[in-house]
């Protein structure tokens, strides 16, 4: 709050609910800034919400957890803590083997969190802000409420005023964060991470298409010239198609 009395209200709202995720903000000095430790308890625990773009500026890329830079204390990231807080996944039951990160609940089928060698893991996009239930915070004020079972749900509070500036790019256009990480607890929920084709793979499909190219040049007949060119097409479209009913990254560049 702007107040010593609204920090106060809001530290005792706190101890009347229950698994509460507050975010944090890991900064460029590579600590963990946030919440006071006044408003953590054993039931409030906070996060880093931190995201990142790839090369096209669109925000995939999440962290699981932190290294403290003073501390070297090992912090998990704000969905992780929300997924502990869930009862769905204890942290003593999460593990780092071969740049997968290994967890056992989630009814306890397990699940890996793919991840590459910086320890950064990609989360999928699975529904539009409209896609959401979304319910205005004057209705929570106004005791309006919608009908909704409000049990064994997962809430995320945000602001999406404009004012807040809080809206980033992302495969539906710009949207507000707290959207963008309602996906990402889908992508944890559902376990439907976006995996990367290897450098080796694409570098060897950009040769064969860099040989095909030439192959297709040196021919003196326009007929093959645009059965090559066809070919590559149909084959370009068919690894794209694949790769997006398989949640795989194919981008050649």
């Amino acid at each position: 709050g702007y107040t010593a009395e609204e920090d106060e209200t809001f530290k005792q709202s706190l101890k009347k609910a229950n698994r509460i995720v507050l975010a944090s903000l890991v900064g460029s000095d590579f600590k963990e800034h946030g919440p006071s430790e006044d408003f953590l308890s054993d039931t409030v625990v906070k996060g880093p919400i931190n995201k990142y773009p790839t090369a096209d500026g669109v925000l995939r890329w999440g962290l699981p957890y932190f290294l403290d830079k003073e501390t070297g204390e090992q912090k998990w990231s704000w969905e992780f803590a929300t997924l502990f807080q869930a009862g769905l996944v204890k942290p003593e039951e999460v593990s780092l083997h071969s740049n997968v990160l290994w967890a056992r609940p989630l009814e306890e089928k397990g699940f890996q969190v793919p991840v590459n060698a910086h320890s950064f893991y990609y989360f999928n996009y699975f529904a539009k802000p409209e896609q959401f239930t979304a319910v205005p915070f004057w209705r929570f004020l106004t005791r309006e409420l919608p009908e909704m079972d409000f049990s064994d749900k997962i809430f995320v509070v945000g602001n999406t005023a404009k004012l807040s500036h809080d809206k980033h790019p992302t495969p539906y256009g710009e949207i507000d964060g707290a959207f963008i990480n309602a996906n990402i607890i889908l992508t944890l929920l559902t376990k439907r991470f976006l995996y990367q084709i290897p450098a080796l793979w694409q570098g060897l499909m950009l040769l064969a298409g860099l040989l095909l190219v030439l192959w297709s040049g040196f021919t003196k007949r326009i007929v093959h010239m645009t059965v090559f060119a066809l070919a590559g097409a149909v084959i370009y479209i068919a690894i794209s198609i694949w790769a997006f009913w398989h949640d795989v990254i194919f981008d050649l560049y």
